[in-house]
């Protein structure tokens, strides 16, 4: 689940002829991320909750010793723009241990939390991903 938000954002990210990462417009960038919203609540009540939340981590850890290294975060994506993967990777892994954890994403979803009642609505979630997107990748359409 963890690299559902990886996919949304290569599959329509491009390389300019620089070879710089370029994110597509606002408006494609958000059915991309509605999408991976939509695949992490499980229950489908319009909302991600700790829970979910926690099961992207879990689900992205190949050999269930509860770390996503970098190579587990890449795997799925073989072929792709790792440029775009590694920085996400980087970015998730707010303490910089090379073991993207539970821990890691809890601080994630607290940070999204805008309303902190303990659920991710589309919005936040939109609104912080792109955040953290066009942070990451500033050449964005």
């Amino acid at each position: 689940m963890l690299a559902l938000l990886c996919l949304a954002v290569s599959a329509a990210a491009a390389m300019s002829p620089r070879q710089q990462v370029s994110l597509p417009n606002n408006h494609d960038l958000r059915i991309f991320l509605d999408q991976a919203f939509r695949n992490m609540d499980l229950d489908h009540d319009g909302t991600v909750d700790q829970a979910e939340w926690d099961n992207v981590i879990m689900a992205g850890d190949a050999d269930s010793d509860g770390c996503v290294t970098l190579a587990e975060y890449l795997s799925p994506h073989a072929g792709t723009d790792r440029e775009i993967y590694t920085a996400l990777y980087h970015h998730f892994d707010f303490d910089h241990n090379g073991c993207l954890n539970v821990i890691d994403m809890q601080h994630e979803f607290r940070l999204m939390d805008q309303h902190a009642d303990g659920q991710l609505t589309m919005h936040e979630w939109d609104h912080y991903m792109i955040k953290i997107l066009t942070h990451l990748f500033p050449h964005h359409g």
